[in-house]
């Protein structure tokens, strides 16, 4: 992603696939690795042992590859069973970062053969998620860090480089690791710490290494751990998390990962200010400086375990599937934990310590400096980011009040136990909704708020008249007006009754029934629209 603001989120991604010289079909079906990190030299030595499966009818044999976006391992040693042939660090014109070691046996292997390999690799440099400093090292699997077989066309990365198995670390004195699973054995004397974590499913492995200082929580059986470098304490953001997740959990159902860790990583390293792992994160340390924990911050992260880990998005407007349902998930951990005004005022203002771009005053800014556009037009990157994030949950939002928590909720959960392990698209959700809620006029729904930029700008006079109050809705956007199920609050002597009008037409007059005397009116009260207010700047043209 390009960085365009202070604060940037980085999220599980799917990479490009490198060619290969045949080798499709094949699975790694168990890794173990153990990981030297030498802070001093700036690098980590790995070496690894993998068994592979192959599911198809024939193969030559597999090809593995590391290095997902810069040019950061190479191949140093491996080792198979004497009929094959390796060659290491092949590369391909259109792919300079990557290194792959192809395996060729004497014989093509069949459907269920296995093929068991020994490797030893070593890094040079850093990477936007991966860093060997003197303070701290981390990787995520977003790096291609570690070998796996070469996705074909149409394969998920976080999917082909996923094995149960064990990650070893060796580390100076002092310091501890953080990593996907659980740790399972710790050993440390004057020189060197040596920890192992295991894995018992298939997962795409992340870590991090420094001298931390670690919380654990353990609640209703998950284990809960933030690891603080200097004088930091976790202990507020592993309550945090225990509540945001129950909160999201109550939602999305169970929670693909059985842990869920925090690590810091300090100022120096890494072009993030948090990424979500496979369940873990890794957020730089200013995160941790909101009083509350920065719920905003790790919900929206702890998000991406369901949208981007456990299903990902693909086609256009992907971005709406991931970084725009984790920002609303964000959101129903502040309503969960804190309640509806809250969430309320997260979408409308951001929250201290979080993006304040990221909400509906910094979207109608977006809008005032003329970097609006469609939501079907959004991409993964630069302002298409922050609009995915500061317009794009409002879209989820405005579609749970369509159609209401029951039906919103159980599509989701329906969305992500049938598409567990593979993609959706923006027309699968559309799908989806219009099939369980075939009266909410989904078409005009999504027709208004993914075709066209911009939002509704909304007038309003009123008067006394017999029977109640006279009011007037004008719709002073340009182009079309929207289809709006609008809230209207009547203020009276007697105290305040709300309608719901459906507004289709540029301009609606209604009588509203109105408690004693009126005294004002206001529109969308609750703030449950996407619609301009003074509150978020001036009106843009």
């Amino acid at each position: 992603m390009t960085r365009i603001a202070p604060l940037l989120l980085l999220s599980p991604l799917l990479v490009r696939p490198v060619p290969a010289q045949g080798g499709a079909d094949w699975e790694m079906i168990r890794l173990d690795l153990t990981v030297h990190v030498l802070p001093w030299e700036k690098r980590a030595v790995v070496e690894g042992r993998a068994t592979l499966r192959f599911d198809g009818d024939s193969s030559p044999g597999p090809s593995l590859v590391v290095n997902a976006r810069q040019p950061l391992m190479t191949f140093e040693d491996l080792r198979a069973p004497r009929d094959v042939d390796v060659e290491l660090n092949a590369r391909f014109p259109s792919r300079p970062e990557a290194r792959l070691a192809h395996l060729r046996g004497e014989a093509p292997y069949g459907r269920g053969e296995q093929l068991e390999l020994t490797f030893r690799y070593a890094s040079e440099g850093t990477g936007r998620q991966f860093a060997v400093h003197e303070q701290v090292a981390f990787a995520s699997w977003t790096e291609g860090w570690y070998p796996f077989p070469v996705p074909m066309p149409g394969e998920r990365m976080a999917i082909k480089s996923a094995a149960p198995g064990r990650t070893t670390f060796h580390l100076p004195a002092g310091w501890r690791s953080v990593s996907n699973g659980r740790i399972v054995e710790r050993s440390e004397d004057e020189s060197e710490v040596v920890e192992t974590w295991e894995l018992d499913r298939p997962v795409a492995r992340s870590f991090a290494a420094a001298p931390y200082r670690v919380s654990v929580h353990n609640v209703d059986g998950r284990e809960i751990g933030v690891y603080r470098l200097g004088e930091g304490s976790g202990d507020v953001q592993a309550e945090m998390v225990a509540g945001a997740l129950a909160a999201q959990e109550a939602r999305f159902g169970p929670y693909p990962y059985s842990s869920y860790r925090i690590a810091e990583i300090p100022p120096v390293a890494g072009d993030f200010m948090a990424s979500s792992e496979q369940g873990l994160i890794l957020a730089k340390s200013i995160c941790f400086a909101p009083a509350d924990g920065n719920l905003a911050l790790f919900g929206h992260e702890m998000a991406h375990g369901w949208w981007g880990n456990l299903v990902g998005s693909e086609g256009p407007a992907s971005i709406l599937l991931s970084e725009s349902l984790a920002q609303y998930s964000a959101a129903l951990a502040i309503e969960g934990l804190e309640g509806r005004a809250a969430m309320t005022e997260f979408m409308r203002f951001s929250r201290p310590g979080y993006i304040p771009q990221q909400c509906a005053r910094g979207y109608f800014g977006m809008w005032r400096q003329g970097v609006d556009k469609p939501l079907i037009e959004l991409t993964s990157g630069g302002v298409d980011h922050q609009l995915s994030d500061a317009k794009g949950h409002w879209l989820h939002h405005m579609l749970r009040r369509r159609v209401g928590d029951e039906v919103f909720f159980a599509t989701m959960r329906g969305i992500l136990a049938d598409f567990k392990g593979s993609e959706f698209t923006l027309h699968d959700l559309r799908t989806r909704f219009a099939a369980a809620a075939p009266d909410a006029e989904l078409e005009t729904f999504f027709e208004q708020w993914l075709n066209r930029a911009g939002a509704p700008i909304l007038d309003v006079d009123w008067e006394a008249v017999e029977g109640g109050t006279s009011v007037t809705i004008t719709q002073a956007q340009a182009g079309e007006p929207y289809q709006l199920y609008l809230d209207v609050a009547v203020d009276g002597s007697a105290g305040t009754r709300v309608h719901r009008v459906d507004l289709r037409e540029r301009e609606l007059t209604v009588i509203l029934a109105c408690e004693g005397q009126p005294q004002g009116v206001r529109l969308d009260p609750e703030h449950e629209l996407l619609i301009w207010h003074p509150d978020y700047g001036e009106r843009p043209e």
